[in-house]
């Protein structure tokens, strides 16, 4: 059964593999900055629809504290505890997750430079 958010998920994966550059001799890379809602999902759905492309996800923060929960922490329902996902649940997607900032793209040589470290595994 295919639900609103694995509906916007692949569709957003689909629409972002043709982002993807490769010249047939190299594993096409995708590179996604910011691990929100937005980048968290993207990287998930991009590496489950293309089990070749190698995704990597880099952030400056090694947890994801979900907003737009929030109200049940103030209704008293549930912990910022409970609230906070770690991103190692990507890895089951073959994300490879980097702590740190991108500082630099240089899109013709199709590659970053970032301060950090990559997760451990």
């Amino acid at each position: 059964m295919v639900n609103r958010r694995r509906f916007l998920g692949l569709g957003a994966a689909i629409a972002l593999a043709g982002c993807a550059s490769f010249d047939g001799n190299e594993t096409p890379r995708v590179l996604i900055i910011g691990a929100g809602f937005g980048g968290a999902t993207c990287a998930k759905y991009l590496a489950m629809g293309d089990p070749l492309l190698h995704v990597v996800l880099v952030d400056r923060v090694q947890e994801f504290v979900s907003c737009p929960m929030s109200n049940l922490v103030v209704g008293g329902s549930r912990s910022m505890e409970d609230l906070t996902l770690r991103f190692d649940g990507l890895k089951k997607y073959r994300v490879d997750v980097l702590w740190g900032e991108a500082v630099a793209i240089d899109q013709a040589r199709r590659r970053h430079r970032g301060e950090g470290r990559a997760r451990g595994t």
